[in-house]
């Protein structure tokens, strides 16, 4: 299955954040899928999108992981997904990279810079142990 014609329907109905002259509804990355809207109702609307295509195709969205994060001041309007009413949280993790509702990276960039020290220290590690590739301390 692939989920290619969720995006064309986001995509047609010209929901999402406007960037000059490309409008952005929808990121997608293997089994996850995020959302971007300028609106509550934009959101709502791409919900009933998202709703309808989960029902033509008999899924259902894993709804403690479904979350909204609002990147603007506070609004805590009701967002509903079919008849369950959504969690705002302030702060989420898209494709392990940490975005919080204002917009600040620190907490990104601190996970990110800690799993390449780790993965460089591992290197240099395999480095220490094999004498043949002639690395000196």
């Amino acid at each position: 299955m692939y989920i290619n014609d969720l995006a064309l329907n986001i995509n047609e109905s010209n929901l999402g954040i406007h960037l000059d002259d490309l409008t952005l509804g929808i990121l997608l990355y293997v089994d996850d899928i995020a959302l971007l809207a300028e609106s509550k109702d934009d959101l709502q609307d791409m919900l009933s999108l998202l709703k309808t295509w989960c029902y033509r195709w008999r899924l259902s969205i894993y709804q403690r992981k479904t979350q909204i994060v609002h990147f603007r001041k506070k609004s805590r309007r009701k967002i509903i997904f079919g008849n369950v009413t959504l969690e705002y949280t302030p702060e989420c993790k898209y494709l392990r990279f940490t975005l919080n509702e204002f917009m600040t990276y620190e907490v990104g960039i601190k996970v990110l810079a800690d799993s390449a020290r780790r993965a460089l220290g591992s290197v240099l590690n395999k480095f220490r142990i094999s004498k043949d590739l002639g690395y000196l301390p």
